[in-house]
């Protein structure tokens, strides 16, 4: 009886527990193949960040926390950048970028490229 009770406990910790972890900190920012030009860095304070290009180009931004996945929304732009929120805490964060103007009514995402997340120390 104990370990039921036990592993019910478990069970419902990881399921009702608190997303409040929020980004922070620096990374690289890679993308694949010929959108290398967009690569750069990206500094993360808890719900804004400011993307830095190689080219030199500064870009601000949000940050969306919702229950699963994280999304980046560059000001003055329709690019949303996805991840999911169970990567957050990794070095390696792998991310896709969506176009939010041809995202259809039934909720259909197209993904115009991806890249990764790396978090510089």
């Amino acid at each position: 009886m104990n370990y039921l009770l036990f592993i019910t406990l478990i069970t419902s910790s990881v399921l009702f527990q608190t997303h409040d972890k929020k980004m922070t900190g620096k990374y690289k920012m890679e993308y694949d193949y010929s959108y290398g030009l967009l690569n750069g860095t990206i500094n993360f304070d808890d719900d804004t960040y400011v993307r830095v290009q190689l080219n030199g180009k500064k870009i601000n931004g949000d940050v969306d926390y919702k229950q699963y996945f994280i999304f980046l929304n560059d000001k003055k732009s329709n690019l949303q950048v996805k991840f999911p929120r169970r990567e957050m805490g990794n070095d390696t964060i792998f991310f896709r970028t969506i176009d939010l103007k041809d995202k259809s009514d039934d909720k259909q995402e197209l993904t115009i490229y991806g890249g990764k997340l790396i978090k510089l120390k």
